[in-house]
């Protein structure tokens, strides 16, 4: 199980919040153009994907990120980071 209390995992949420806000209007307003909706999971895989944490800055976040993933799977990954956040 995922601790959502660990510093480390409190940092790559934070970081794939810090993304979200700097790429999700560009984001929503492509699909828009596209009448596509963009739901919670494809609002993160946006903020993970592409390499965006480490081009936000983040090796950390990119470091527990890939972490997690090893330890837990990818499939767990992803649902924990679904129910911790909501971006859209």
């Amino acid at each position: 199980m995922i601790d959502h209390k660990d510093p480390e995992v409190q940092h790559l949420l934070k970081t794939i919040q810090i993304v979200w806000s700097q790429i999700g209007s560009d984001i929503l307003s492509a699909c828009e153009e596209y009448d596509h909706y963009v739901d919670n999971e494809e609002a993160i895989e946006c903020c993970i994907d592409a390499d965006r944490l480490l081009i936000h800055g983040n090796q950390e976040a990119q470091d527990t990120f890939n972490s997690l993933t090893q330890t837990h799977g990818r499939s767990q990954v992803w649902e924990f980071l679904n129910k911790e956040l909501y971006l859209n």
